[in-house]
């Protein structure tokens, strides 16, 4: 199902019809790259924005925190503490 959903949200996008199963699976694959891509152009536009408050201002407490909030939203795995085995000790 989570195919067909996708390709018609690629569809509505470009306007393809698909004629097959095939050309059903690229509109899916489409969708997601395009989706991806639009995470990851939110995510350094947003770290740019942070990163600019940042060297604006003096790193406070609203600074870290909407980077946390950043990264909670786009990158939560990195808000896990490293362990000795991850850093290799």
């Amino acid at each position: 199902m989570e195919l067909y959903c996708d390709a018609y949200e690629e569809f509505l996008n470009t306007k393809k019809l698909p004629k097959n199963e095939q050309e059903v699976q690229k509109l899916a694959a489409d969708f997601k790259i395009r989706t991806e891509a639009s995470r990851k152009e939110k995510l350094a536009k947003s770290l740019a924005n942070a990163q600019k408050e940042a060297k604006r201002t003096e790193m406070t407490d609203d600074v870290v925190a909407a980077a946390v909030n950043i990264l909670r939203e786009y990158r939560p795995e990195l808000l896990t503490e490293p362990t000795a085995e991850k850093e290799g000790f």
